[in-house]
């Protein structure tokens, strides 16, 4: 009976001991899991690649671009890095033209190597008028790491926020 009562005394005193074991352990198993990493390492390219569209430095954004990146323009999906640059080029080149974003949020696969991600935009523009525009939008990016361990853009894909409707006619018009 003694003996017995020694092993459950023992067992009580090493249950702790194991479930903070468990704990260290799952813990550690998080903090070394590639994709956690991948994720912040995706939202800070996001974050760089941020830097190049306000600088509106050309050379510098499509060092983020995958040589067969997707992404629509007006409503068709293209591929391939040099439309994806002339169409970019344009907004870059005129000086009424300004474009800024932020990720909100980025996850990538267990694979840490395709991951996405997503937040808002703003592009500042001039309408043929003169009259200063502004477009907000959000916007979505896969990223696929590259083979030198880069993140460069495979899809790219942005929707605007409706413009606002036109005043509502009058009380009294008719229709």
């Amino acid at each position: 009976m003694r003996k017995l009562l020694v092993v459950l005394v023992l067992l009580a005193l090493a249950s702790p001991l194991v479930e903070a074991q468990k704990t260290r352990s799952r813990t550690r198993a998080r903090s070394e899991n590639p994709a956690t990493a991948a994720t912040a390492a995706l939202l800070q390219v996001d974050r760089d690649f941020a830097k190049t569209g306000v600088a509106k430095n050309i050379e510098g954004f499509m060092s983020f671009i995958a040589e067969d990146v997707r992404f629509y323009s007006a409503g068709v999906m293209r591929t391939g890095k040099l439309p994806f640059r002339e169409g970019w080029a344009k907004g870059f080149a005129d000086p009424n033209w300004s474009i800024t974003w932020a990720p909100l949020y980025a996850e990538a696969g267990q694979s840490a190597d395709l991951g996405y991600s997503t937040g808002s935009f703003e592009i500042h523009d001039k309408s043929s008028d003169g009259t200063p525009v502004v477009r907000k939008g959000s916007y979505v990016t896969i990223w696929r790491k590259q083979p030198d361990g880069t993140w460069r853009v495979a899809l790219d894909i942005g929707s605007f926020v409706p413009p606002k409707p036109a005043a509502v006619a009058q009380s009294g018009d008719s229709h």
